[in-house]
């Protein structure tokens, strides 16, 4: 079977596992498929997208640690794309490290991303309001909520 095929089947099946609200099952596949795209020549907004996907089944199941990495990882590859997608990669990470309690470098992330955003939609859009409410609570370091 090609790299291409399995890449494809695999995709399938992390979406359809997803849906089902197998998030644990749909984390191992998204994972071999990381493993896929590090070995193979992959769009650089797949890998993302893929890393990107590994953080939100990471947090549904409450493994922080996985979310950093993937979101980390993301955030690094994140240079080579829109200004937009990079923003985005820095925010989420941003969430996953208040989340984790780490909140200086959670600002740190949250303030380049806000910056980002304003830079592409308007420092009065309400797109931002609502990245600037998190990045306000990440200063102030309140718990919880940044990742419902």
């Amino acid at each position: 079977m090609s790299n291409s095929i399995e890449i494809e089947r695999l995709q399938t099946l992390a979406s359809s596992l997803k849906m089902e609200g197998d998030f644990a099952g749909a984390l191992k596949v998204r994972q071999t498929l990381e493993g896929y795209y590090d070995e193979n020549s992959v769009d650089t907004n797949q890998q993302v997208r893929n890393l990107n996907q590994i953080a939100n089944l990471a947090i549904h199941l409450g493994e922080l640690t996985e979310a950093q990495r993937s979101s980390r990882k993301s955030v690094a590859l994140s240079v080579l794309l829109s200004e937009e997608s990079k923003a985005t990669c820095l925010m989420l990470l941003s969430c996953v490290l208040a989340e984790s309690e780490e909140f200086k470098e959670a600002t740190d992330y949250a303030e380049r991303a806000v910056e980002i955003f304003e830079s592409i939609f308007g420092a009065e859009s309400d797109f931002v309001a609502y990245r600037k409410q998190d990045l306000n609570r990440m200063r102030q370091k309140s718990l919880g909520g940044y990742l419902d």
